[in-house]
């Protein structure tokens, strides 16, 4: 299967009841490490800590992720 390069991302949300995509450009990874010395926590340890392989741990969805920060 041929990668894309027309891949973007986006932020879905909703304005006057109606469902909208803010386009977010180009997906870009940011390490848990980056996001450690940003934010000077320890963000990574949550997900290192014996439950990230879990595939029903919380800590796997995005939604955790953002609720952390």
């Amino acid at each position: 299967m041929e990668k894309s390069k027309n891949v973007k991302c986006g932020w879905l949300y909703f304005d006057d009841k109606k469902l909208k995509i803010k386009d977010c450009g180009k997906p870009y990874r940011v390490s848990y490490d980056e996001i450690d010395r940003y934010f000077n926590i320890q963000f990574k340890q949550k997900f290192m800590d014996g439950t990230f392989k879990n595939a029903n741990s919380p800590y796997k969805k995005a939604f955790k992720k953002y609720e952390l920060l």
